[in-house]
């Protein structure tokens, strides 16, 4: 049996998920469109200043598939890649993220992974749609990875367009949280680490009792991995500190739609099969509803031969600051964005 891998080729998911959607995200635009944003694979990627780092585990997850089911070795692809190499480190796997949440498979066409995986999605997810990717021939492979979240808060926070943030002092941004103090509101706020108004970090509770919504307004460290690391580091074993009235929290809303083309994997070779391409989505949306996180990844393979504090906190948000998505028996986030400006938020 001949293996080799193939094209990535990637259709973005519009996916209708019963009571929560994204019925007015933005349009889907390409990273390497943006100016002032990276999208990493990896959570081993350098912090540059004023750049945001946004990481998602759906590639890892697709990468990590891929190896176990059909390479049944650490991927080595020609040439050197830092993607490869930290990807083969495998810091997330299937087990931090629930079962019931994400799918992660990989197959030959000729054993019919695309009907597989649009099966496993209408299943799962009542996706009707499938995956959007056709392969060509009998020895295409393709790894897919698709993750879903809706971490919705039991009682909505405080829209505060009327009274926004100004992020670094530049740009004015829609804004939610807490002004007028509501016990109900304020319950569903956890500060885990405070030192002063511009060092802190809180947990947002949602209805999920399994995943915890992580925001730190601290000083980066060198990488986006070590940040995270400091910041969990910093919450281990403290006890959490309730808002009373007086407090103010400040959050910046975000509504984005990112795909990205890993280029630099395409044409690279493993053995008498060429990576074609591989891709990433990315939706994300943040408001004073919840939480709406929407992932895929893939990577198609081919034959070489083939074409194709004691006064009121300031819990304001408005200078850099990480957020993470991780579930508690996870050992590493499934979504980290290090955000350093505006370009992402919603705009006033």
């Amino acid at each position: 049996m001949k293996k080799f891998i193939s094209v990535l080729c990637f259709l973005f998911l519009s996916i209708f998920i019963s009571n929560y959607s994204f019925t007015e995200a933005a349009e889907s635009i390409d990273a390497d469109s943006l100016q002032q944003t990276t999208v990493t694979p990896y959570l081993q990627k350098k912090i540059t200043a004023g750049k945001n780092l946004v990481y998602g585990a759906t590639f890892q997850l697709a990468w990590n598939a891929l190896c176990d089911d059909i390479i049944k070795v650490p991927l080595q692809l020609s040439g050197t890649s830092e993607i490869q190499n930290m990807l083969n480190e495998r810091l997330v796997n299937k087990e931090d993220i629930a079962e019931n949440t994400c799918i992660a498979m990989a197959g030959f066409e000729r054993n019919n992974i695309v009907q597989k995986i649009d099966e496993a999605l209408l299943k799962k997810f009542n996706n009707t749609k499938g995956c959007g990717i056709k392969l060509h021939n009998p020895s295409d492979i393709l790894a897919y990875a698709y993750l879903f979240k809706n971490l919705e808060f039991e009682n909505k926070f405080e829209d505060l367009n009327s009274n926004p943030i100004f992020f670094k002092n530049e740009t004015e941004v829609e804004t939610f949280g807490i002004k007028q103090y509501s016990y109900e509101i304020a319950k569903q706020v956890k500060i885990l680490y405070y030192n002063n108004d511009n060092d802190f970090i809180l947990k947002l509770e949602s209805k999920s009792q399994n995943d915890e919504i992580i925001l730190a307004k601290i000083e980066p460290k060198e990488m986006l991995l070590t940040t995270v690391d400091y910041v969990f580091e910093q919450i281990k074993n403290k006890k959490t500190i309730a808002l009373k009235k007086g407090d103010i929290l400040k959050i910046p809303k975000f509504d984005f739609d990112i795909f990205k083309k890993y280029r630099e994997l395409t044409g690279r070779s493993y053995g008498v099969y060429a990576l074609a391409g591989a891709i990433q989505g990315i939706k994300f949306k943040l408001d004073e509803k919840g939480v709406i996180l929407e992932s895929y990844a893939a990577i198609v393979m081919q034959e070489k031969s083939i074409s194709v504090p004691v006064e009121p906190k300031q819990l304001i948000f408005d200078k850099p600051f990480l957020f993470c998505l991780k579930e508690k028996n996870g050992k590493y986030p499934y979504f980290v964005m290090w955000i350093d400006n505006a370009e992402l938020m919603l705009k006033k």
